[in-house]
């Protein structure tokens, strides 16, 4: 059972100073961030624990909200790479985003 949320705006971080602020591998929620599994986002929209479903060009990604940001706010989601190269390939996107019930 999904319910659709919306377009996001989907950015990407990773454990460096740079992205991090020196917090790395830490998130909000005491996980330990992994690729390809956390998500940072805006917790009054989305709760930590809250398994998401990003939908990119008809490509289906599942993540789970682990972690925020100080410009994570309302409909925007970061998205944890394990490198600096990967987020700056990945850029800034736009995916439907689904919450997993």
């Amino acid at each position: 059972n999904v319910t659709y949320m919306g377009n996001f705006k989907l950015t990407a971080y990773c454990p460096c100073y740079s992205c991090s602020e020196g917090w790395g591998n830490s998130t909000a929620s005491g996980a330990k961030a992994k690729a390809n599994r956390t998500i940072a986002v805006d917790p009054k929209v989305i709760p930590y624990g809250t398994k998401v479903i990003i939908e990119r060009n008809g490509v289906y990604y599942e993540y789970v909200a682990e972690d925020c940001g100080g410009a994570i706010k309302n409909k925007i989601i970061d998205i944890y790479f394990n490198s600096h190269s990967e987020t700056t390939n990945f850029g800034v996107r736009y995916g439907n985003v689904y919450v997993v019930k």
